[in-house]
C-alpha cells in the first residue's frame, strides 16, 4: 500500500496527492505501521518533497505524517539524519496552513527529543526563528510544540549558546510562561 501511496504522491493529481498524504498520515498513527513505514527512505523522502509542492492540504498531511512517524524512537533517529527534513519543516512553519505549522512544530519537537538529532537540528539555519515565530503567531498546540522543540534543543550545550543569543528568544520564553 505504501508504494502505491508514494506513487500517487509523485504522479497523481493534486487531489490524489492530498488523499495519499492523508492516508500516510493516518497510517502513521499506528505504532506498528509507523515502524514499518519508517524502515523505508522512500516514504520520508516523498513527504519531504510534498512539503515544498502541491496544495496546502498536501503540505499539512505530509507534515502530520512526519510528526507521527517521528513518534518512534527508531524512526526519529533515522529521520533526523535525512537530508532536507528540517528545512522542509521550517518551510511549512513559514508557508503552510495553521494546521501544517502545528504539525511541523510537532515533528520538530519529536525529532529534537532524540539526543543524536539535537546538534544537527540546532545548527540548521532558520530553525530557532521559525520556532520563535510559532510561539507568537500560532495556535496553542503549535506554541506548545514549538516550546517543546526549543526545550529539547537546549539540552545540547552547543545549542544553548546559539539559541540563547537568538534575537527575541528571551522575550518569547517569558511571554510563553505568562
Amino acid at each position: 500500500i505504501c508504494n502505491a501511496l508514494i506513487y500517487a504522491m509523485h504522479e497523481g493529481s493534486d487531489k490524489a496527492k492530498e488523499h495519499a498524504a492523508g492516508a500516510l498520515m493516518n497510517l502513521a498513527c499506528s505504532a506498528t505501521n509507523r515502524e514499518k513505514m519508517g524502515s523505508t527512505d522512500e516514504i520520508c523522502n516523498a513527504l519531504i518533497s510534498a512539503m515544498h509542492e502541491g496544495p496546502d492540504k498536501v503540505k499539512e498531511y505530509a507534515a502530520g505524517a512526519l510528526m507521527n512517524l517521528a513518534c518512534s524512537a527508531t524512526n526519529k533517529e533515522k529521520m533526523g539524519s535525512t537530508d532536507g527534513i528540517c528545512n522542509a519543516l521550517i518551510y511549512a512553519m513559514h508557508e503552510g496552513s495553521d494546521k501544517a505549522k502545528e504539525y511541523a512544530a510537532g515533528a520538530l519537537m519529536n525529532l529534537a527529543s532524540s539526543a543524536p538529532n539535537r546538534e544537527k537540528m540546532g545548527s540548521t539555519d532558520g530553525i530557532c526563528n521559525a520556532l520563535i515565530d510559532a510561539m507568537y503567531e500560532r495556535s496553542d498546540e503549535t506554541k506548545e510544540r514549538a516550546a517543546g522543540a526549543l526545550a529539547y534543543l537546549t539540552c545540547n550545550a552547543a545549542n544553548r549558546e546559539k539559541i540563547g543569543s537568538t534575537d527575541g528568544i528571551w522575550t518569547t520564553l517569558i511571554d510563553g510562561m505568562n
